[in-house]
């Protein structure tokens, strides 16, 4: 299967030196396998934790004499130690944002506004992939096994779909890279990739039905499930012409001559605009700046915490053009977070601009800037809860349903 990607914000897979020199497939098997893992636990289906060494699969169990090797439904599409995965990959190269040799020099710095203490350091932006023309970067899908052809494609294409409309491929998400749109060939026109609902109870079934030999254990809730998940979408209007160059934290870079090509380069090459460090630093100082113990810890659990190398479960992207709408997107993982809906509540209501506070202005160095939640996506626990174009509910039918299929659907609708 073909398919055709728009590169939203551009993509980072790492490589050599520390430099994304080239789309490593591996990269983004990696993070599709990762959103497979968080699907299917959110269907109630186990899924291993294949960097754990005591979780993941092969599970080995002796019955009688004989050692028998067990796996869940992730490795058994996406392969373990001693079994491949049922599917090969093939992307095309595509080409730097700007030009990187060195993974350390040739970055572009972002540092924000922070007191308290004052910031040091800020982000570094590396060159990510973007593709060479209008044309896309062209990702293949290859099956190698005729028995399972049919399954392993309508897998990934559910999948591919649920990434592209929400959240990012590829490693960095946190940075604002990895945002796309996908398309598939049909006859010889190139259509967005949908899911059609005739075919979503057979695609949910293929997704759930057992391997070989299944490790029949309960999903947990310590790992990342889709049911913790929220997704948002917000709309950008009123930017002033070059607003780019008053992004919070940008200066730092305009005031380097290389740097300032560099970023030059990102904005003349993309339609994407560099905000993901800007919009991050309110969300962690503004939004969610607090001073006791516990906010301190909520603050560490969201948004990471060096010390321990935990990573932010919170994840916003750069800007990117949507049919001539400039959009931002913000998604989260709050599994095994106390707070969840205090959480969601906050995030709603903030991203969603008070009077008295508003983040985005402070984050694009814009006055004139609005925003407005385009969409947004969770499930608590009465039923999934939609918003869209300023509150009008999009998918009500579905969203009166606690239903993990039903918030799949709805996801794959976005």
């Amino acid at each position: 299967m073909d398919y055709f990607i728009k590169t939203k914000t551009p993509i980072w897979t790492g490589g050599i030196e520390g430099i994304c020199d080239t789309i490593h497939e591996t990269g983004i098997i990696g993070s599709m396998r990762w959103w497979y893992e968080v699907v299917l636990r959110g269907l109630d289906v186990f899924a291993c934790d294949p960097t754990s060494a005591e979780q993941r699969c092969p599970n080995e169990i002796t019955i009688g004499n004989q050692k028998q090797k067990k796996w869940c439904n992730a490795c058994d599409l996406f392969g373990m130690t001693g079994q491949q995965r049922k599917f090969k990959i093939n992307m095309s190269d595509g080409k730097p944002v700007f030009v990187q040799h060195d993974k350390n020099k040739d970055v572009i710095n972002i540092m924000p506004q922070k007191s308290d203490p004052p910031r040091r350091h800020g982000w570094y932006l590396g060159a990510g992939r973007i593709a060479q023309n209008q044309n896309g970067l062209i990702l293949q899908i290859m099956p190698l096994s005729k028995k399972d052809r049919d399954a392993t494609d309508e897998k990934i294409k559910l999948l591919l779909c649920l990434i592209s409309r929400w959240a990012g491929i590829g490693a960095k998400q946190q940075h604002g890279y990895g945002i796309f749109d996908i398309y598939e060939k049909i006859n010889t026109e190139n259509k967005r990739l949908e899911i059609d609902e005739n075919e979503f109870d057979a695609m949910i079934q293929k997704l759930k039905n057992p391997p070989e030999r299944p490790r029949n254990e309960a999903p947990g809730d310590t790992l990342p499930s889709l049911k913790n998940f929220f997704f948002a979408k917000v709309r950008l209007d009123g930017l002033s012409g070059g607003w780019q160059n008053s992004v919070d934290g940008a200066q730092t870079a305009l005031n380097d001559a290389d740097q300032k090509a560099r970023f030059g380069s990102w904005h003349t090459q993309h339609d994407s605009r560099i905000f993901a460090p800007a919009l991050k630093n309110q969300l962690r100082y503004v939004v969610f700046n607090g001073h006791t113990p516990v906010q301190k810890e909520l603050f560490k659990e969201l948004f990471g915490d060096i010390s321990v190398k935990k990573g932010a479960k919170v994840n916003v992207s750069h800007v990117y053009d949507n049919g001539g709408f400039k959009e931002v997107r913000v998604w989260g993982d709050v599994s095994n977070v106390a707070a969840r809906s205090e959480i969601f509540e906050a995030l709603n209501g903030k991203i969603y601009p008070p009077a008295t506070t508003n983040i985005w202005q402070a984050a694009t160095g814009c006055d004139t800037v609005t925003a407005q939640i385009w969409e947004w996506r969770e499930i608590n626990g009465r039923a999934a809860r939609c918003r869209q174009r300023g509150g009008a509910p999009t998918c009500a039918t579905l969203c009166t349903s606690t239903s993990p299929e039903a918030f799949l659907k709805c996801l794959l609708r976005g």
